[in-house]
């Protein structure tokens, strides 16, 4: 029997401060996890030692916390009066204070390993059996090493640098077992445990070391987030036994000649090696528990649990998504064919994602995520969604997004970024594409660059997309746009009673201009000028936040699901969304609405008026040509369009703000009625 001490005196300086045991990974805490291995040798434990800080007692309840967080029978700590020189010195102390005798394990709390080697081996006749771990030269001052050749131990030292082409260097992991440790510890001059272990060592006392390729550290900051990372891969596997690890019978038994194995079973050793845990579920009777465990260790199945007396119908999982990880599947199944074994089988691909490493966040997308992720060092761009009934609209327009990115590249070949991967389950729906390093987009270029990038386009638009066209009947094609558009959405808006002000209102007042509401308006504009004639190809969110450039090429990105063939008339307004209203500079406006008075609105008046530059005129030159309108059309086609999607997009901007959600319907009245030249006084 041995005892068992932990010295958790310290500060945990690369922790803030704070008391590093009751730290926590997932749901455990430090002290749980690095216990965890010790479990199955409790049988060889006969005492557990904590030793700590009066102060660390006094803010901590140290003693009572570890008594519920340890399960063993005598869980003790002992309290030194102050924090002491070192580790050495705390752990010399506490062993006087509790006159803590014979073999002991001394274990820091800021790691988990496999201690069976440790154990294995506490009948020997050592002074110290010493667990090493294979580090690299960068790392040696950040660990006490052990020095050694082929046959014995040169050295051990606490963070020298050791400069040597024949001697082997590795780490020594705290958790040293000693014999007799009453002995070990009565330097007053000592501060690391390693000290004691040189000492020893000249004294020529019989040193092992036990290497372990078994372990976990999370001592800092950076090694935690490695561990925890680690523990994400890891899955809790569920394998049925009959038809998958032993051929299926009709009635199963316990009889080892009868239970024939199946290729692959041992797969699970595999898994179990990598971290996994593996349940193995059955429908065989809980009374045959005994029989049945028996049978598996004569099999040699590996697992960590049995679940038994399953009925014999579908098993589901169901597991709560990870917002941290959104690309990491929580569940998932594999169903094999009765019989055929574990051997073409993995789990590769189930946690493959957990490997994926989210570098961005890009801004925008109103009903999708879009991310920069690294792969296995390979970066693309991902766009992704969570299912709901609520969005469903949202993921079919997903799906439309990417075939449209394909669509595109058909017509104007090169012209949008390749699509490269897809997934589409019961829980989310995401497509990846190459990322564009070297590339901006138009709206983050200088005046001199935007004018080259729009004016290659607009020509490549018209050459490649819009050159593809059909007449339509445009008074009825617009009557169908604002019924299903625009007026739908008047319903759900007139609940917010100052969205309803600005759409039912006779007239309002702007910044002390008059206006009329929204709908009266509508009711105004002159249909036949602004109706289309044709149907074609479009973008369908035409922004120039939407169109990249790398001085020599364009790439289309984040189309909108538009109809197959559509009014280029609606990429017009997107594209005025940006050059007359100038969208990327108040997006993102914190206030943007300063007073709601009934009809009376206060709010930024910088972008209610053209700014007619090089930029406006190249725009209205191209777009007449591929509109075959004069100027005026042109611009009053771009303002009513854009008008159109101020209006759509209300409930996005009320996402960031109640503010932008009225100041989007305030842009529609504004310029609508600088189309109809109705701005008052």
């Amino acid at each position: 029997m041995i005892n068992l001490i932990f010295p958790v005196a310290g500060e945990a300086v690369r922790f803030g401060g704070t008391f590093k045991p009751f730290l926590k990974i997932g749901d455990k805490t430090f002290i749980e996890v690095t216990y965890e291995p010790f479990k199955k040798w409790q049988h060889k434990i006969k005492n557990i030692y904590f030793i700590c800080t009066q102060e660390q007692q006094d803010v901590f309840n140290v003693s009572a916390e570890l008594k519920k967080l340890i399960e063993h029978d005598s869980v003790n700590t002992i309290v030194i009066p102050n924090k002491t020189t070192g580790p050495y010195q705390t752990i010399k102390q506490g062993i006087e204070i509790a006159d803590i005798k014979g073999k002991s394990i001394v274990c820091d709390c800021d790691h988990t390993l496999n201690v069976d080697n440790i154990f294995k081996l506490i009948d020997k006749n050592y002074d110290a059996i010493i667990p090493t771990w294979n580090i690299s030269k960068s790392e040696w001052k950040n660990w006490s090493k052990i020095v050694r050749d082929d046959n014995s131990i040169k050295m051990i030292c606490e963070k020298e640098r050791i400069e040597s082409d024949e001697l082997f260097v590795e780490g020594i992991i705290g958790c040293i077992l000693f014999d007799s440790i009453e002995d070990k510890f009565k330097s007053n001059n000592h501060k690391y445990v390693s000290n004691s272990l040189q000492s020893l060592l000249v004294g020529g006392k019989k040193l092992r070391c036990v290497r372990i390729t078994d372990a976990n550290f999370y001592g800092d900051k950076i090694m935690l987030e490695k561990f925890v990372n680690i523990l994400r891969k890891q899955c809790t596997i569920f394998c049925d036994i009959d038809g998958v690890l032993v051929k299926h019978r009709p009635h199963s038994n316990q009889i080892l000649s009868e239970n024939k194995l199946l290729d692959g079973y041992d797969k699970l050793e595999q898994w179990k090696g990598e971290g996994h845990k593996i349940i193995l579920t059955t429908a065989r009777s809980e009374k045959n528990r005994e029989a049945t465990i028996k049978l598996l260790e004569q099999l040699n199945i590996k697992y960590d649990k049995l679940v038994m007396g399953l009925p014999a119908g579908p098993r589901v999982l169901i597991n709560d998504h990870k917002p941290s990880k959104p690309f990491t599947n929580q569940s998932t199944g594999i169903e094999i064919v009765r019989d055929s074994g574990l051997k073409e089988k993995n789990i590769k691909r189930i946690i493959e994602s957990n490997d994926i490493k989210i570098k961005k966040h890009f801004e925008g997308g109103s009903f999708a995520q879009t991310y920069l992720i690294d792969l296995n060092g390979y970066e693309k761009v991902r766009k992704h969604i969570i299912k709901s009934e609520e969005n469903n609209i949202h993921y079919i327009k997903l799906v439309r997004q990417m075939a449209d990115l394909e669509r595109l590249n058909f017509l104007w070949p090169g012209s949008t970024p390749e699509v490269i991967d897809k997934r589409d389950t019961d829980f989310d729906f995401y497509f990846d594409m190459k990322y564009l390093n070297g590339y901006k987009t138009i709206s983050e270029l200088d005046t001199e660059q935007q004018i080259i990038a729009l004016n290659n386009l607009l020509e490549g638009m018209c050459d490649n997309v819009y050159s593809m066209s059909r007449g339509i009947d445009g008074i009825q094609w617009l009557d169908n746009h604002l019924t299903n558009k625009i007026y739908s959405k008047f319903a759900n808006y007139r609940k917010h009673p100052i969205l309803k002000t600005l759409i039912d209102s006779d007239y309002i007042y702007i910044n002390k201009k008059r206006y009329n509401g929204l709908n009266k308006l509508l009711s105004k504009i002159d249909k036949h000028l602004i109706k289309p004639y044709s149907a074609r190809p479009i973008h369908g969110d035409f922004t120039f936040e939407n169109v990249m450039w790398n001085g020599n090429d364009i790439k289309l990105i984040d189309m909108d699901g538009s109809d197959p063939f559509d009014a280029a008339e609606l990429d017009l307004g997107k594209m005025c969304q940006s050059v007359f209203s100038r969208f990327n500079e108040w997006k993102n406006l914190d206030s943007i609405v300063s007073d709601v008075t009934g009809i009376n609105f206060t709010c930024n008046n910088n972008f209610f008026d053209i700014k007619e530059d090089n930029i406006y005129d190249l725009m209205i030159e191209k777009w007449k040509f591929i509109l075959r309108d004069n100027e005026e059309t042109v611009r009053k086609k771009g303002i009513f369009y854009m008008c159109m999607y101020f209006i759509r997009f209300v409930p996005f901007r009320i996402k960031q703000s109640e503010e932008h959600g009225i100041f989007a319907l305030i842009m529609a009245i504004v310029w609508l009625s600088k189309l109809l030249g109705e701005e008052n006084e």
